[in-house]
């Protein structure tokens, strides 16, 4: 199952109206690609710009799908808290990786998830929306 399907997956249990299915839908892709941006030589992350860059030897598709998955996986259980244990959790354990991991390290791919979903919710929350 990939990010998308376990979002889909989520809102479709949530119950919620398109508006915010929309709006959830939007966040999590957000995160993913802010995740994603800092192993890439050209994008530019959404909220934190260039400031999460890796070094060209860490741009590896292993680091690139850890920090996606916690990415992904916070603004996930943030927006749809009911799926967490149905849904998110089980989809992080079962690509090896640890939901209770909430490093900030930017050496490390799950800081930079971590840290890449955290300043867009941060932002999101207070939208307005």
């Amino acid at each position: 199952m990939s990010w998308n399907q376990a979002a889909l997956q989520g809102v479709r249990a949530s119950k919620l109206g398109p508006p915010m299915v929309a709006r959830a839908l939007a966040i999590v892709h957000t995160a993913a690609f802010d995740a994603w941006s800092a192993y890439d030589h050209r994008a530019i992350g959404t909220r934190l710009g260039t400031t999460l860059r890796r070094p060209p030897r860490e741009r590896t598709l292993a680091n690139k799908k850890i920090a996606i998955s916690y990415a992904a996986y916070r603004a996930a259980v943030d927006l749809l808290p009911d799926s967490t244990t149905t849904v998110f959790d089980p989809l992080m354990r079962s690509v090896g990786f640890d939901p209770n991991n909430k490093s900030t390290d930017l050496t490390t791919p799950v800081g930079v998830g971590n840290v890449a979903a955290a300043a867009l919710l941060e932002f999101r929350h207070g939208d307005g929306s």
